[in-house]
């Protein structure tokens, strides 16, 4: 970002169509206390075979839209999600918040996974004071959205899967949350 532009870059997209000059776009930054978007002209479009470059102006306001009623927190906790038709997925946390979670994988999901809701379990370290049982958190989840992952060559071909907490009680809520301010 300079005193007239932002730059963006992007991985190369097939059948890409280079946009016209002065095209009106919106750009959406996702952070971990909400999203962000804004409506920009683009001024400059290049691209190689891997990157796509865009050139556009400096939004003039942005729109904020709070997604979640805390932070994210980077953690790796044991993490075992069951759909009903018997499809099982085990993993790591990437990140999690009172309102859900998210890991990577590189598992496809079903249009059925997606629209659907799932049983999830997340299991706590032994070594803190939590009150869920045997340190397990076991709620239902369902599916948000998955971003690929680009920026790292061991994980060509993995997405980021992001779950959001269905009907999470009260009492769990105050204990994640309680949990989440201890990271701090």
């Amino acid at each position: 970002m300079d005193n007239k532009s932002c730059y963006f870059v992007g991985p190369t997209i097939m059948n890409f169509t280079k946009p016209k000059w002065r095209a009106k776009t919106d750009i959406i930054v996702y952070t971990p206390d909400g999203v962000y978007s804004a409506n920009v002209i683009i001024r400059e479009t290049d691209f190689s075979l891997n990157n796509i470059f865009y050139k556009v102006d400096i939004p003039k306001t942005w729109k904020f839209i709070q997604l979640r009623t805390g932070s994210r927190k980077q953690i790796s906790l044991p993490i075992k999600i069951k759909f009903n038709d018997g499809l099982e997925i085990e993993g790591k946390t990437f990140d999690l918040s009172i309102g859900g979670f998210s890991f990577i994988s590189n598992q496809n999901l079903s249009t059925v996974h997606t629209r659907f809701g799932c049983n999830c379990q997340i299991q706590f370290p032994q070594d803190t004071t939590i009150n869920f049982p045997n340190g397990l958190l076991e709620t239902d989840a369902k599916y948000v959205r998955s971003k690929a992952i680009v920026d790292s060559y061991e994980l060509e071909g993995h997405k980021l899967l992001c779950f959001k907490f269905v009907n999470l009680s009260p009492d769990y809520t105050m204990i994640l949350k309680h949990f989440l301010l201890k990271m701090e």
